[in-house]
Order: structure tokens, then sequence, then C-alpha cells
């Protein structure tokens, strides 16, 4: 253990995870600070609307959609074996392509929601049709703009600075969640205040490129080394990478648009809060996995097997310690927790914090080990599993008719243990097939 902390705390993994510790800190104190704010600002009913609204966008905003990350882990690979040539064509290949495709998905949800009733298929309470569509539209655009943002953090991390690319998304989270709370205390209009939080989100991204000028002059925006060969080359595991996120946005906010549409607001702020005190542990769990993962490419472009083993060891045991740490944490107060945090509005029950523990340990585990699996081009097999598990999870619930909180989080967790199961074995073909079986059973003795 103590040769572990030495080699946290000496070199570029440890900066990694002090910068993700950070980012998880700023994000918990988001999720934590953002109920009572906007309960006691905008009180229940409007909360409830908010969240059915903001339910998919809000996680997509600040997730990749499949490009972007292959893409990244391509340049900081070939940047790394000294070929910045083609670090630079995959750069601006993935520009244009994100260009093409967000300013076609900005015109079509334009179009969608102008023709959409949304207040005959969601329950938005006391917000019109026109301010749920001022929200929808402006939540897409900042989902867009990230993209921009995590590409152009391809440059700072292929020039070895992982960290800084972390804290400046903590950064641009904190800073437009601060300006969402600001407007909610003002009296400013959900719509308003929606936009303004994204417009802080689209200004950094405009800002981003003029700093990457300095730090990574090579990587340039442009047309000229852009090559449909790259796009082809990183179609398929980009994807199936972005099944991932979309699927988990499902998993995640299924149940609240499930509940938006049979059940009153009250009903999707009760579960929204226990799932958000829940994946707290979940939250950690990716601290450490995306504090790896950089390290993982590095490896990978130095073709060094024998380090990649070593990350792997080092992050199981940072990992089980920590959720030991979740599972105490929780039992004790959780439901203490979510009581303080609604004012006493909401009170949950026992079984529902029990499924929502289990289907984020499980989560802890299979989302580990897609990273790694991911960062070595790996993934596609596990990514297609985690799809139809949950596919048929949610054909499952259907069948069923499950709308209350406690026999849907019961389903989820099943799905989420189905999905470790199929992704744990996907890993373990993957270590003894790529890294070679007999380096393993050394390591692992």
């Amino acid at each position: 253990m103590r040769n572990l902390l030495t080699r946290l705390t000496s070199h570029r993994l440890g900066r990694n995870l002090t910068a993700h510790v950070f980012n998880q800190i700023v994000t918990i104190t988001i999720q934590l600070a953002t109920i009572p704010i906007l309960i006691k600002a905008w009180g229940v009913q409007t909360y409830g609307a908010w969240l059915v609204l903001t339910a998919i966008p809000q996680y997509l905003a600040f997730a990749d959609l499949g490009f972007t990350t292959i893409a990244k882990n391509e340049i900081a690979r070939l940047a790394v074996g000294g070929n910045k040539s083609d670090a630079l064509s995959v750069f601006q290949s993935i520009f244009w392509m994100l260009t093409v495709a967000g300013g076609a998905l900005l015109l079509a949800t334009g179009v969608i929601l102008h023709f959409l009733p949304i207040g005959g298929v969601f329950s938005i309470g006391p917000l019109s049709d026109g301010q749920a569509r001022i929200i929808l539209l402006s939540q897409i655009a900042g989902v867009v703009a990230y993209q921009f943002f995590y590409l152009f953090c391809a440059g700072i991390r292929s020039e070895g600075y992982p960290a800084t690319e972390t804290t400046l998304a903590a950064l641009l989270r904190a800073s437009e969640t601060m300006v969402l709370l600001s407007c909610a205390l003002e009296g400013i209009n959900v719509a308003a205040a929606a936009f303004a939080s994204v417009l802080v989100r689209i200004i950094a991204t405009l800002l981003l490129p003029l700093w990457l000028m300095r730090i990574a002059p090579w990587l340039h925006i442009g047309l000229s080394n852009a090559s449909f060969v790259w796009i082809r080359r990183l179609f398929f595991p980009s994807l199936t990478y972005t099944l991932v996120p979309l699927t988990t946005a499902f998993v995640l906010q299924g149940p609240i648009i499930i509940l938006g549409a049979n059940a009153t607001a009250v009903e999707v702020a009760l579960y929204s809060t226990a799932r958000t005190v829940t994946r707290i542990g979940v939250a950690g769990a990716n601290l450490v996995t995306q504090a790896f993962l950089p390290e993982y490419s590095f490896a990978r472009g130095r073709r060094d097997s024998a380090r990649t083993i070593r990350l792997i060891r080092m992050q199981v045991l940072i990992l089980t310690a920590g959720m030991l740490a979740y599972v105490c944490t929780l039992v004790w107060f959780g439901p203490e927790v979510i009581h303080i945090l609604s004012h006493s509005q909401l009170q949950t029950s026992g079984w529902l914090l029990l499924f929502l523990a289990a289907a984020a340990i499980a989560e802890m585990v299979w989302s580990s080990l897609f990273g790694v699996l991911t960062v070595m081009n790996a993934h596609s097999q596990s990514a297609l599993w985690y799809v139809l598990i949950v596919g048929i999870g949610a054909v499952s619930a259907l069948v069923l008719r499950l709308s209350a909180a406690e026999p849907l989080a019961g389903l989820i967790a099943v799905v989420q243990i189905v999905i470790v199961l199929a992704i744990a074995r996907e890993f373990v073909a993957f270590c003894t097939n790529i890294l070679g079986r007999p380096q393993i059973a050394i390591d692992a003795s």
C-alpha cells in the first residue's frame, strides 16, 4: 500500500487523481446544492417539470457521444508516438464531422419542437409549451457545444496535461451551474435561466481554441488535413461507444420520464433525489477510472503492456476500497441526507435506497472495466452487450407496466448486475488474448 501511495503522488497519475477529486467535489457539490436551491426558488412542481424536460440532455451535456472520446484516445496515442501529422488529421476530420452533425441535430431539434405538443406528452406543471421548447433547444445546443469543448481538450491531453483538461471541465460545469442558480434565486423565469447557463458553455468553448494555439500550435482548426479515411477507420468503434452514453442516459433518466408520464411531479422529485444520493459512489468510481484512462492511452502509444497491467492492478485496489467506504456511508447517512436536501418534503423507503445502491455498485464495476476496454479500442462487443441487456430490461418494464419507484429501481439493479457479468467476460477475454495469459498469471500471483 505504501508503494502504491508513493506511485500515485510522484508522477502524472497523482496529478490526474487530484484533478478528478476536484472535479468530483464540484460535481457532488452541484448535485447536492441544486436540489434544495431550485426547490426553494421554483417549488417542487416546477422543479419536477425541469427534471422531466432536462432528463436526457442534462446527462448528455457533459458526456462524450463517441467520436470525441475515440478521437482523443487516438490523438494522444499518435502524439506520444511522435506522429503529430496523423494526430492533426484525426483532429480536423472529427472537427468537421461534428460541425455537420451538430448543425443537423440543432436543425432537427428545432423542427421537432416546433410541431411537438410538449405539454400533451409530459407533465410540465406550470411551464408553458414555449418555455419548454426554449429549455429543450438550449440544452441540446449545450450538448453540441460540449462535444467541441471535449475535442479541443485532445490537444491538452496530447501535450501531457490531462489534469488541466479535467480541471477546466470542472470549472466550466461550476460556472454555468452558478449562473443557473443565480438566475433562479433572482426570480428569472426557468427558460431564461436555462439559456443563460448554456451560454456560458458556448462562450468557454469558443475561447478554448485560442489558448490551445499557445500550448499545442500544431493542433489547429482547418480542413487541409481532414480525411474521410480517419472517419471511416474510427466510425465503428465510435458508433458502438456512442451507444453507451445514450443507453446510460436512458437507464438514468428513463424512470424519470416514465414517472413524469404516469405519476406526480413529487414522485419524480423523490426518485431523482434518492438516485442522486445513491450515485455519489458512482461519481467516486468514475473519478478513479477517468484519472487512469490517459495513462492507459500513453501506455498503449508506447506499446507498454507491462505498465497496462500495473495500472489495472492499482485501479482495482483503489476501487475496491472505495466501494466498501461507499456502502458503509450510504447505510448510515443516506435516508437522512435525502430528508435534509428536500427540506423534509420527501421521505424515501429502504427498498428504494437498497435497489438504487445495488445498481450503483454494479455500475461502478462494469464502467471501470469498460473504460479500460475503450482506451484499448476493444470495447465494441461490450457496448453491444450493454445495449442489448438494457433493451431487454426496458421491454420488461413496459410489459410489466412498472411505474412506481421501488419496482423500477429493482429492475434497474438486476439489469446492472447482468451487465457486469457480460462486460467482465469480455474484459477477461481481452486480458487473456491481447495482453497475454502468462503475464497476467504472473502478476496475479
